[in-house]
């Protein structure tokens, strides 16, 4: 993820939702979606590992 964002052609429009670049929240599907733009299948198709992620985003 890190080599993919330092790369030149790296567009956030890309990879992150319309709704989190303009309102700054991130919510349970955000996620999922940029972690599917960014192939992370194996956190995205593993619910108990997804769940241990999103809850460090939820405060």
């Amino acid at each position: 993820m890190k080599t993919r964002c330092r790369d030149p052609s790296f567009s956030p429009n890309d990879y992150i939702p319309y709704d989190c670049l303009n309102d700054g929240v991130i919510m349970r599907d955000h996620l999922k979606t940029i972690l599917e733009n960014f192939k992370l299948d194996d956190i995205t198709d593993n619910e108990k590992e997804f769940q241990k992620l999103w809850l460090k985003f939820d405060l």
